[in-house]
Parts: C-alpha cells; structure tokens; sequence
C-alpha cells in the first residue's frame, strides 16, 4: 500500500484511483473514493481496466457502483473499449451487469463496430449473442461488416454474414 494513500485517506483528501492496484483501490473505495473518478481524457477507472484486460479491478469497481455505460467526451464506453481489445471475460462481466450493448459513441459507432474492426471473433460472437445491432449504421454510413471488410477481418465478416449482416 502507498505511503500517499494512506496519508491521503488520513487527512481525508480527494484519493485518484486512476491506475491504482486493486489492493490501494479496494482500501481507497472503501474510505469514499469516487469509482466514477475520470482521468485527463475523461475515461473513468472502469473505462480504463476494461480496456487494459484488469478483470479483477473491473469486479471490484463494478462492486463499489462504478456507471457502467458512463461517457462524457468521445462517449466511448469501457464496453467499446474492452470489445475494441478482446477482453472476452471482461466482456461477459461488463453485459452481465448491464452494460447497454448497442450505446453510441460521438461517431455511432457500437461495441460490435469496434469488436469487429479490430477482429475480435469471440467477442463479436457474445455481444450479438447479447442484442447487438448487427446491421446499425453509423453517422458515416459504416456498419459492423465494413469495419470487417476494410480490415480484412475474414472469419469476423464469415461470422456476421452467416448471423445476417448486409
């Protein structure tokens, strides 16, 4: 445990939790610090540990009523950050607690454009699974297939083919 935390805690100052380990964040959450708690580019921690793979980080801020489906600036949720990197446990554990599978980003682009651009196949698979609009269009006229075909993302493009994609 870091010897600022826990002067921190003692004289009762704001904690950042941002890039904690889940041993100072579970201590610091537990003496008030805000889960929702941003970074300088407004992703929050939740956002931050989907993204990076910290399943454990996201289980215990998910615990202490981290937003789920928070977004501020690029709207990019940790759902879209996490489907963007492949973290198919995180996945499952973001939609099992309700994360919204078909929010938008500032561009409306969704979890499955970006699960299926970075060719993610596991993960495109559990988030259509979950409702995921297969055929949503963006404001750039893209789909969930485009980003596939543009990457050459071959067993994604086969996968939302045979599910029904245009």
């Amino acid at each position: 445990m870091s010897e600022q935390l826990i002067i921190d805690i003692a004289l009762n100052k704001p904690i950042n939790i941002i890039g904690m380990n889940v041993n100072d964040m579970l201590l610091a959450l537990k003496y008030g610090a805000d889960p929702n708690q941003t970074d300088q580019f407004d992703y929050t921690a939740l956002t931050n540990a989907s993204r990076d793979g910290h399943t454990e980080v996201v289980k215990l801020l998910l615990a202490y009523g981290a937003d789920i489906n928070y977004t501020r600036q690029s709207r990019n949720t940790a759902l879209m950050r996490v489907s963007a990197n492949g973290h198919k446990e995180i996945v499952k554990l973001l939609l099992a607690h309700g994360a919204n599978v078909n929010q938008t980003n500032q561009f409306g682009d969704t979890a499955l454009m970006f699960a299926s651009r970075d060719g993610h196949t596991k993960v495109v698979e559990l988030l259509l699974a979950h409702g995921a609009d297969i055929n949503y269009v963006n404001e750039t006229a893209d789909t969930a297939l485009k980003f596939a075909l543009h990457r050459g993302r071959v067993e994604v493009v086969q996968l939302l083919r045979k599910h029904g994609a245009v």
